[in-house]
């Protein structure tokens, strides 16, 4: 029941005008909690600019710190893509794709991370979750292509 501040003066329900007191208290702490959280998310923004421009310039522990952070990540949308696109696989090509992925983004000099710009509030998980599909949907092409044809004839005699 939404009322306007004035109906409460002339109602003079305490009840009603508690209720309002105790959710503009929580909107201010949810405000605050939301403040906080997008502090935190700048502050882990800046610490991937800081890991990402470490592997850039040749960090082995960087890279590591990378391929430990993403490769859950990495291997979850490779399933959900091969599941998604109701392709044949096994362990191995999750396995081979995720080092496909890997591989891409080191070669060439980081060339494929350098390409991460975080434009437009992208997260690095969501920007690897699009390069990680398209590998995964490039794999499936592949796959389709090179499927061996099956010989429906049969020597039944």
């Amino acid at each position: 029941m939404n009322r306007p501040l004035e109906m409460l003066i002339i109602d003079d329900n305490k009840e009603y005008a508690e209720s309002l007191y105790r959710k503009a208290q929580r909107f201010q702490i949810l405000l605050k909690h939301r403040d906080k959280h997008e502090d935190a998310k700048l502050f882990l923004k800046s610490d991937e600019e800081k890991m990402l421009n470490a592997c850039i310039q040749g960090s082995k522990e960087a890279w590591d710190t990378f391929v430990e952070k993403y490769t859950k990540l990495i291997y979850y949308v490779i399933n959900k893509t091969l599941e998604s696109y109701n392709a044949e696989h096994l362990y191995q090509d999750s396995s081979d794709i995720h080092n496909s992925v890997l591989l891409s983004l080191w070669n060439d000099d980081f060339r494929k991370l350098k390409q991460y710009k975080g434009k437009n509030g992208c997260t690095v998980s969501s920007w690897l979750m699009v390069v990680t599909t398209n590998f995964t949907l490039n794999y499936i092409k592949k796959q389709k292509k090179y499927k061996p044809i099956e010989d429906d004839t049969t020597d039944n005699v």
